[in-house]
């Protein structure tokens, strides 16, 4: 599970740059997804027959960022013109 999301976050984060957003918003999802899953390890949460309002809070939460995330990195064009991270690559096509 952290393996995927060390890959997720540097994947979020390479899009954030590209739209000319701050990284600390890669790093709050990834935090929030870590966090999760040690609450699963330690059997707080993660119970897929007894949910808690943990539970219910983080895939509400879940549902939320998701839809976010799709709509600006997966949908949004990125910055016009060159930023700080590189060149745009749809000049270059």
């Amino acid at each position: 599970t952290l393996l995927t999301i060390y890959f997720a976050y540097n994947l979020v984060a390479k899009r954030f740059n590209d739209r000319g957003r701050p990284i600390i918003w890669a790093q709050a999802v990834a935090g929030l997804a870590a966090l999760k899953a040690v609450l699963d390890l330690v059997r707080i949460t993660g119970d897929l027959h007894a949910q808690n309002w943990l539970d219910q809070l983080f895939i509400l939460g879940g549902t939320g960022i998701a839809l976010w995330l799709f709509i600006e990195l997966g949908m949004m064009r990125g910055t016009v013109g060159p930023n700080p991270h590189g060149e745009d690559p749809e000049e270059a096509a």
